[in-house]
């Protein structure tokens, strides 16, 4: 299961992170990494062709 919050950005680590991101506003890519399945994961948002770089992905 997974527990998104009460409301956006209501849990204190999630908060961390908008505020950060807030207060470094010219930010061009946030790479979160997971060692869960060693897998490289995209938005849900995101396109579903390969980008141009994808085998040193």
């Amino acid at each position: 299961e997974t527990y998104h919050g009460k409301f956006a950005n209501s849990e204190v680590e999630v908060k961390s992170i908008v505020d950060f991101v807030k207060d470094h506003g010219n930010i061009k890519a946030f790479i979160s990494i997971y060692s869960y399945s060693q897998l490289l994961m995209y938005p849900y948002g995101y396109k579903t062709e390969p980008v141009p770089d994808q085998d040193e992905l």
